[in-house]
């Protein structure tokens, strides 16, 4: 395992309660809520060849202690 240097870390949140929300089906969208605490952090990692990619928020969704959803960000061809 690599060092500290695989990672920056620039911001991180204080758990808020909140939900993250997830749309299944291709003809008729269904819409899926998932309640609990969510923390936002803003990272910045290596990919395969060791360069940076840029910082990006990912939203993790907490139940207790445990990480139940990760919702990363969009990649910029997915955006409108």
């Amino acid at each position: 395992m690599r060092g500290i240097d695989t990672a920056q870390y620039r911001e991180i949140t204080v758990p808020m309660r909140g939900y993250t929300t997830t749309v299944s089906g291709m003809v008729l969208a269904r819409e899926t809520r998932h309640y609990g605490w969510t923390v936002k952090a803003t990272v910045n990692a290596k990919n395969s060849y060791g360069g940076y990619v840029g910082f990006k928020t990912y939203t993790f969704l907490f139940r207790g202690e445990r990480l139940v959803q990760t919702m990363a960000p969009f990649a910029e061809d997915e955006v409108n």
